[in-house]
């Protein structure tokens, strides 16, 4: 009897999945009913939830200007790159802006080479910091200017 095909349990469709007729508007779970009133409830979440996003960037800004005179923090991509690769990057802030780095980096000799301009197998750089920095567990953060002139500034773990 393990292989059976019908449920004993009966079928039972709710209004809000369910039109006999497949046409008109969609009610919500929420019991507001209408579509209007669902973007409108919608669009005041989105407000709440941009101005948490501005609040918590406005933090990990104040946090990356402050760790950049201890230590803590680095700017330089070699090594940012090695701080990347080996999990030590706890944040990292990049300026959404930045033009790219060109260049060449090998995670398992911790080589890093720069080009001035684009050649064949080079990769952005500062894309490079981004992905191992979140592979190895690092939030990833853009901001539209640049951290106190850094086009990234990444927060050590230890």
């Amino acid at each position: 009897m393990l292989n059976q095909t019908r449920s004993n349990v009966p079928h039972t469709f709710s209004p809000h999945t369910f039109s006999p007729s497949g046409v008109g508007r969609p009610q919500s779970r929420s019991g507001i009913g209408d579509v209007d009133d669902v973007r409108e409830v919608h669009e005041k979440a989105a407000e709440v939830v941009e101005d948490h996003e501005t609040a918590e960037q406005e933090t990990h800004l104040e946090q990356a200007r402050e760790q950049l005179g201890t230590g803590n923090a680095m700017t330089d991509v070699t090594e940012g790159l090695i701080a990347a690769v080996s999990g030590r990057v706890s944040r990292l802030m990049m300026h959404r802006g930045a033009s790219p780095i060109w260049g060449r980096f090998d995670p398992s000799t911790l080589h890093v080479t720069f080009h001035d301009e684009q050649e064949v197998f080079d990769v952005d750089l500062l894309d490079r910091l981004a992905v191992h920095a979140m592979l190895n567990g690092a939030p990833v953060a853009t901001t539209e200017t640049p951290v106190d002139g850094h086009v990234f500034v990444a927060i050590t773990r230890f």
